[in-house]
């Protein structure tokens, strides 16, 4: 499938919607459920801000399909119009992606697409896949490796772009509806020969 994203998300009006003003923050968009990594992402999140010393929020958008508990730096948008998505995807410091069972990710591909950093389930080969082949995500196996992962995007600025970088230019050979066709083109070509 291709990625289309917004030329210019508006992510400043998004901030403002949402009291975030210029603060950093991690963000995961889709279905909130545990099936989907969500109870571990957030049990990771808690050791992350224990050892952090200046803990982004985690922002969660999508519906909402378990209880949150005590989670301390987690903001629950709802679902956003797609719009709004975009825009919160662009202005994220990294987007996780906590599912162990991927079999493609949309909001991996909006967020390379985009330029932002992914943290990544190991356990899920696609992502896993992903964050490899483009360079543009980290991933981690454990609660301390995603603790250690998110503090070093958050202490390396140097790395975060380049991660950037590497995954909108990844999604952009890859991903873009151009580049889809051309290999549909490519394919139908083959089988009719």
């Amino acid at each position: 499938m291709g990625v289309d994203l917004p030329a210019a998300p508006d992510v400043e009006g998004f901030r403002q919607r949402h009291g975030l003003r210029t603060q950093p923050y991690l963000l995961y968009a889709g279905r909130i459920d545990a099936g989907k990594g969500c109870a571990e992402m957030l049990a990771h999140y808690r050791v992350y801000r224990e050892q952090a010393a200046r803990p982004l929020p985690l922002l969660l958008i999508g519906a909402l399909n378990m209880p949150l508990g005590d989670a301390a730096g987690v903001v629950h948008l709802g679902y956003l119009p797609e719009a709004d998505k975009a825009a919160a995807i662009a202005g994220a410091h990294a987007v996780l992606c906590p599912s162990p069972y991927e079999s493609l990710s949309i909001v991996l591909l909006e967020a390379l697409a985009c330029g932002v950093p992914t943290v990544s389930n190991a356990r899920s080969a696609v992502l896993l896949d992903h964050s490899r082949s483009s360079n543009g995500g980290l991933f981690y196996e454990d609660a301390g490796e995603c603790a250690a992962v998110l503090e070093r995007l958050q202490a390396d600025a140097a790395l975060h772009r380049a991660l950037g970088e590497a995954g909108r230019r990844y999604v952009g050979e890859n991903y873009r509806w151009p580049a889809v066709m051309e290999r549909y083109r490519r394919l139908i070509d083959a089988v009719g020969r």
